[in-house]
């Protein structure tokens, strides 16, 4: 059968007495017409508006066709083809674009009156997908972002005109984000770029300041319930010592930022300590107080445990406790200044003191940083020295001090380096120093750089 008809027509009042033959299927009258080569038919004056009758003539017989109330025999044709139960539904279909009946009924259920609009929500899966939303939508309504907003949809073009406007590309993304309680695309795909599955989540971490799912996710892991308090979190992973506890973390941090030489009570450090760990605490959901964190974990609680902290060699780098006095005094050592025992150091690895070997060692502390060199001696060393003409050299490269006659360079050397917190290059241990000072049997290992000297290449031990 064709394609295509177009047949032209001539209005009739009557014709001659030939014998007619009436086709009953328009399926066989239009079969006719392509056997007979007609393109031409003749309408009766319609008598009635509910019937409209068509003929032609071939070798002295009418060929005749009642179309009722279709206008033509092609839209006969067509309706039939199209399987329209009638005019009316086939007419409505021809303006809206559509050949069959399902096609125009799926399209009417829809409520889209233009096929291109039709074809978009096919095309998008509106229409296979709006029984699932109708199915689904009981349980969106319980999701109190969605539920009056989906109950103002009722067909599918209402449905694809939401989601459109709601920015979703299609019934896909739509049905995949309304499942996880997203009611636009814009938040559905920021909560996805951040790692969220559901809304829930999401919405609960913007509330509390959180950036992202793993943000989200770690919080909930240590029942934090601020922003706040996940940057304090953060600041301790990131700053805190594995072998240490949160609050041992505090003190270091609260003893880094003291001036170097300050002498602390222990008393005043622990009550500065109280203090901050009290502004710590958060109010979690059920409690009626509030509380230090969980994920904070402590140590410090009895004196014995302080003494103990302070005591340790986690502490050591920020300077040194006192146990009888139960004080703490701060010695930071400097990365800048550094002293040289020069009585000491002239010797090297020889039996004889030369300013050449003190030359050296400055030149070598240059390298590893140091600015502030200052080289001190006692009186004596100049009538000991093999190379007395490069003292004037020595004194060009960096400063030189000798101690007044009388004054032992140790005990200047010691003064110096507790005032300015820095290091003494020498191989003297200072034992007997040690047995009469606390502070020195305390503190002088530490400070102490000694240094061996191999073929011209000078090593640090405390340095390296």
């Amino acid at each position: 059968m064709p394609e295509k008809l177009n047949f032209r027509y001539v209005k009739a009042e009557s014709h001659a007495h030939f014998p007619v033959i009436l086709v009953k299927d328009i399926q066989g009258f239009i079969h006719l017409t392509q056997i007979f080569h007609i393109n031409l038919l003749f309408e009766f004056e319609s008598r009635s508006e509910k019937s409209r009758v068509f003929f032609f003539p071939n070798d002295g017989i009418l060929y005749q066709i009642d179309c009722g109330s279709y206008l033509t025999p092609e839209d006969y044709y067509y309706g039939v083809r199209g399987e329209f139960p009638d005019t009316a539904d086939y007419y409505q279909a021809v303006e809206m674009g559509c050949e069959k009946y399902t096609e125009y009924c799926e399209m009417k259920k829809i409520g889209s009156c233009n096929r291109e609009e039709f074809e978009h929500a096919r095309r998008l899966g509106y229409t296979k997908g709006y029984d699932c939303f109708l199915e689904q939508r009981q349980r969106y309504r319980k999701q109190t972002r969605l539920g009056t907003i989906f109950d103002k949809i009722g067909n599918v073009v209402q449905l694809m005109q939401h989601a459109g406007a709601q920015g979703f590309r299609d019934y896909a993304e739509f049905e995949t984000a309304t499942e996880k309680g997203f009611p636009d695309a814009r938040l559905y795909h920021d909560a996805s770029a951040k790692g969220f599955q559901d809304s829930k989540e999401y919405f609960d971490a913007i509330r509390l300041g959180l950036s992202d799912a793993a943000e989200y996710h770690l919080a909930q892991l240590h029942h934090i319930v601020s922003k706040e308090e996940y940057d304090r979190y953060r600041w301790y992973h990131d700053h805190k010592p594995a072998d240490i506890s949160h609050d041992e973390c505090d003190v270091l941090e609260f003893l880094s930022r003291q001036e170097h030489g300050s002498i602390l009570k222990m008393e005043d450090i622990r009550n500065q300590m109280k203090q901050k760990w009290e502004s710590l605490r958060v109010q979690l959901p059920g409690q009626k107080q509030a509380v230090i964190p969980i994920w904070f974990h402590r140590k410090l609680h009895r004196i014995a445990d302080w003494s103990e902290f302070l005591s340790s060699k986690s502490v050591q780098e920020h300077g040194v406790y006192d146990t009888h006095q139960r004080q703490f005094e701060i010695l930071r050592l400097s990365d800048k200044k550094i002293y040289i025992d020069g009585s000491n150091a002239a010797y090297g690895s020889e039996s004889v003191p030369s300013y050449r070997t003190i030359h050296k060692i400055v030149e070598a502390l240059r390298r590893k940083g140091f600015e502030d060199i200052i080289v001190i001696t006692d009186a004596s060393l100049k009538h000991k020295i093999n190379d007395p003409q490069n003292l004037h050299q020595l004194k060009i490269l960096t400063e030189y001090v000798e101690t007044p006659s009388h004054t032992e360079a140790d005990e200047f050397l010691i003064k110096c380096s507790r005032r300015d917190g820095c290091r003494v290059v020498t191989n003297d241990t200072f034992s007997d120093w040690k047995s009469r000072d606390r502070w020195v049997a305390w503190n002088i290992d530490r400070m102490r750089v000694p240094f061996v000297i191999v073929k011209n290449k000078i090593t640090f031990s405390n340095l390296e």
